[in-house]
């Protein structure tokens, strides 16, 4: 097994480079082979906002490009849809040169206070160069991983991710920060919601990338998911709604920048007759703060939607949706 190694930046003189072995960080990184990345980076974009495959595949290493060949148009298609431009902020670059080739390397970053993280990755070669973009999107912000080996006097792609950073302009540890805010107020519904967003944007590339914070965001969220399951064991009954509805899921629903919360629930009522669905929603929905507190807060809409049965995993089963104005939102 390879020994994990963590780079720093003195070490000894690399012979066939002429750099000392160590990891060079954005602005300690030669002028030359910085600016030879950032063209590669730039011409990477134009590939994937054109869905240019072809192209794509010739900045790859033989080996990664026998490895996801079979995948690479249904992910340059997927990534398509999301850039949009061959423009990108930099986020960090790491150029790291070892003396020996197929090394593990490990790499804590410090510059970014709370949002730290770890680096982590299988140099194949003696040379390699980390890249973690940020694309010019509309809306939420997705950061592309890149990871560049020196064949020779070629850099050729080994690695490449992408993944949303940010969901409504927050990334996960603005929305572990909020789920925090929200529980110490004891809106559990609301720090879960939150809880679940940092999910969705803490890993944007992937295994390669985790914060320093995430090992205590995952300790959090699991004792914040047994605290939510013993006040709002599943499914919950509504007792003091006379047709027992029985909320099923609760989960975030985001509505352009906002926050918003979906309630699920099974009624009785067949969902053809709309007149008594609204009007159970309608006395749902004066209770549903008392039950769940602080759902409303800090949100214009509160979403329902009615179902007959409980839907099983991966099947669609009908339901009547309802969206209830906040009349005053603020925690």
């Amino acid at each position: 097994m390879n020994k994990i190694v963590t780079v720093s930046l003195i070490l000894t003189l690399s012979a066939c480079t002429g750099i000392e072995n160590g990891t060079y960080q954005n602005d300690k990184i030669d002028d030359e082979t910085h600016a030879l990345i950032s063209a590669k980076n730039k011409m990477l974009l134009g590939f994937l906002k054109k869905g240019n495959t072809k192209d794509l595949a010739d900045m790859m290493s033989v080996d990664m490009h026998q490895s996801v060949h079979e995948n690479l148009d249904a992910f340059v298609a997927k990534a398509r849809t999301r850039i949009s431009s061959d423009n990108y902020k930099e986020v960090d670059a790491f150029h790291v040169v070892n003396e020996n080739s197929n090394q593990r390397i490990s790499i804590k970053t410090k510059a970014h206070d709370k949002r730290n993280y770890q680096l982590r990755y299988q140099a194949v070669t003696k040379e390699s160069f980390v890249s973690i973009l940020e694309p010019h999107t509309d809306g939420d912000i997705y950061r592309i991983l890149l990871v560049y080996g020196k064949y020779k006097d070629q850099w050729k792609l080994n690695v490449v991710q992408y993944g949303r950073h940010t969901i409504g302009g927050i990334d996960a540890i603005g929305h572990y920060e909020k789920a925090m805010e929200h529980e110490s107020k004891g809106y559990l519904t609301n720090a879960v919601n939150h809880m679940v967003l940092a999910s969705a944007t803490a890993s944007p590339a992937s295994e390669y990338l985790e914060y320093t914070l995430q090992k205590e965001m995952d300790q959090y969220n699991e004792n914040l998911l047994q605290q939510a399951l013993t006040a709002y064991p599943m499914p919950l009954t509504l007792n003091d709604v006379a047709t027992k509805p029985q909320v099923f899921k609760i989960m975030p629903q985001r509505v352009e920048g906002d926050f918003c919360t979906m309630v699920k629930y099974r009624t009785s009522i067949i969902l053809s007759d709309t007149i008594a669905l609204k009007a159970e929603n309608s006395i749902i929905d004066r209770e549903i703060d008392a039950i769940f507190p602080g759902i409303k807060a800090d949100a214009p809409f509160v979403f329902y939607r009615a179902y007959n049965e409980i839907p099983k995993e991966d099947l669609n089963v009908p339901y009547f949706g309802f969206v209830k104005e906040v009349e005053s939102a603020g925690i």
